[in-house]
């Protein structure tokens, strides 16, 4: 039994059809309790446990509990300096296997995820399966607090520490914390007075993304906030607000 797409062969058709969903990023296989889905019955399995709430086996070094001995095993490798697989490309050393996988698409441009809606092609399957839902619309995760629900677990992640209050990422400067590293990172430059962004009309430089647009458009001419009232233009919101006060 023969791939169609890549060529690979396979000796029974249900394998065959199990690894025609790593270029589709089919995942049929859906977990009732969290709304992730799996490209085998098998992945599925293996995710439940993280459901589970008995996990007898325990990492000697961090403590943390695991519901498998090789999900165990597979964690004390991020302990050690055993990374056997290794890149023959650049040299780059991994702990997994699969990641070395993926790494060797960033040598290779291949890209055997690809969108059946729109021809897009992913190095991963789970970055074919976020894609999905900018089509399908898509909000698998629901925040529990308030109830609003995102396209990528990561988001939610973000958004819930706007309820709990969580700053993970702290200045070591002067120790102002923020719940994003991209906060973090432009906070950095209050700092080192570092101004990475170019202004391509004059050689003024910023250090945030916004402040260029926002510069930017004394060049272009753009006005896109409108008073409601004589509908007069501005480049920017605050010079809308402070014309508002006239009327």
């Amino acid at each position: 039994f023969r791939c169609e797409l890549c060529g690979k062969r396979f000796k029974r058709s249900s394998n065959l059809q199990e690894h025609r969903r790593i270029h589709s990023g089919e995942r049929p296989f859906r977990c009732p309790r969290c709304a992730k889905s799996f490209k085998t019955p098998y992945e599925l399995q293996r995710h439940a446990l993280t459901h589970c709430a008995e996990k007898p086996f325990k990492c000697a070094d961090c403590g943390k509990d695991f519901p498998t001995s090789n999900a165990l095993l597979l964690h004390q490798r991020q302990h050690c300096d055993d990374k056997p697989h290794v890149c023959g490309v650049c040299g780059k050393k991994f702990t997994y296997g699969h990641s070395l996988k993926v790494h060797e698409r960033v040598h290779t441009g291949d890209r055997p995820f690809v969108c059946p809606l729109c021809g897009k092609g992913f190095k991963q399957s789970n970055a074919l399966s976020s894609h999905e839902r900018v089509h399908t619309g898509e909000r698998p995760f629901v925040c529990k607090t308030c109830g609003k629900a995102f396209k990528q677990s990561s988001y939610l992640v973000i958004h819930e520490r706007a309820h709990t209050g969580e700053r993970p990422y702290k200045c070591e400067v002067c120790g102002k914390a923020f719940a994003r590293p991209s906060l973090l990172l432009q906070h950095h430059r209050v700092h080192s007075q570092e101004r990475p962004y170019k202004c391509s009309f004059c050689h003024k430089f910023f250090k945030d993304l916004a402040y260029l647009a926002v510069h930017e458009k004394v060049h272009t001419g753009e006005t896109p906030y409108k008073c409601s009232v004589c509908d007069k233009g501005f480049a920017h919101p605050s010079n809308l607000l402070q014309h508002q006060r006239v009327h």
